[in-house]
């Protein structure tokens, strides 16, 4: 029964089931790098079909989501992530949105960074960014100058 669950929710879990893995052979899958509460978020939502945006750490569920390809979850924390953006945790989830490709949440951090860049420049988590992700740094510093010129 898990199986079957696990497989309709997860193209991962059903290329795992139905290819000649030691999962499929064993009926155990081992699940590490992902803490209790991102696994049960990630259990209920395969289970269920729903998100109650209830947990401490979406990035992390959002990766983990990104990992087992469950898109829809993805789209949902998406969507969570681009309404609950703070001069915080902005940095964050730029680079995410980035890393994962998810243009939505790219653009919200965008344009979150054009309103408040006089805080959000100051920040250590900013100036890393043209570090760690150069290209990103470029998206920015071209939306500011869109904001600048236009």
């Amino acid at each position: 029964m898990h199986k079957v669950v696990l497989a309709a929710r997860s193209p991962f879990f059903k290329t795992m089931f139905n290819a000649d893995m030691k999962e499929k052979k064993d009926g155990v899958v081992m699940i590490k790098n992902m803490s209790k509460e991102t696994l049960e978020v990630l259990l209920e939502y395969m289970y269920t079909g729903t998100y109650k945006n209830r947990t401490e750490d979406p990035e992390a569920v959002y990766a983990a989501a990104h990992a087992y390809l469950l898109t829809h979850l993805m789209a949902m924390i998406g969507s969570e992530l681009g309404e609950t953006i703070t001069v915080e945790n902005v940095c964050q989830r730029l680079i995410l949105s980035d890393l994962y490709e998810e243009t939505n949440l790219k653009d919200r951090c965008l344009e979150f960074i054009v309103a408040k860049s006089e805080e959000i420049v100051k920040l250590d988590a900013f100036k890393n960014i043209s570090k760690e992700r150069p290209t990103v740094y470029c998206d920015v510093i071209a939306r500011l100058s869109k904001k600048l010129n236009g």
